[in-house]
């Protein structure tokens, strides 16, 4: 399993521009993306002692119960493209996601980008296109209002590595303003794992 912390978008409107998102650039993915709508903080890494532990995890979640992040709004932007797959660009007016980043990647060993764009994958492009091809497509899609969110909690959530497409799962919900009271709370999938260590940032 590949772990990492994400806000799951569950909320009607975002289904509903997600689905019809989704549908518009079908043409250029490939069938049988199974993942949940979600927006990804940062990647945590394989779950093993060697790659990312529960100790790893415990620290992050010490780190998280000292950051004192409020609830925040996010809102959504408009249709975008990696190199490897469309997007729904993300706004953060309070920067809070890059705060919550600011304090998960010390105590994670993936090469997270530096330069972080929150956004709702997709698909995955079944072929490489002209550009200009994609762009247009883009511009056709029918407009949107924003929809808004109230962000209250963030998952720690895992995926199989073998297939690239499935689904998400969900380990834990923490909520921001009881991120103590939860601090327990990990799954036996990573707390079997677990070998008791200071926290050190990761190497």
């Amino acid at each position: 399993h590949y772990g990492f912390w994400a806000v799951i978008v569950d909320g009607d409107e975002w289904v509903k521009l997600f689905e019809a998102a989704s549908a518009f650039v079908e043409p250029y993915i490939h069938s049988g993306y199974r993942r949940a709508p979600h927006i990804t903080i940062t990647a945590c890494g394989l779950l093993s002692q060697k790659y990312f532990s529960a100790q790893l995890l415990d620290c992050q979640l010490a780190a998280l119960s000292g950051a004192l992040v409020s609830p925040f709004m996010l809102e959504t932007h408009r249709l975008d493209s990696f190199v490897s797959a469309p997007y729904i660009s993300i706004e953060d007016p309070s920067g809070a996601l890059n705060r919550i980043r600011r304090h998960l990647m010390p105590f994670s060993k993936e090469d997270n980008p530096a330069r972080y764009q929150p956004h709702i994958t997709l698909g995955l492009y079944r072929d490489a296109f002209y550009t200009r091809q994609v762009v247009d497509h883009f511009k056709g899609f029918p407009f949107m209002p924003a929809c808004k969110m109230l962000v209250t909690e963030i998952a720690f959530c895992v995926y199989e590595t073998n297939d690239i497409q499935g689904p998400i799962t969900i380990l834990e919900r923490f909520t921001l303003e009881s991120l103590n009271a939860s601090f327990n709370k990990i799954n036996h999938l990573i707390r079997q794992r677990l070998t008791v260590h200071p926290c050190n940032p990761a190497k």
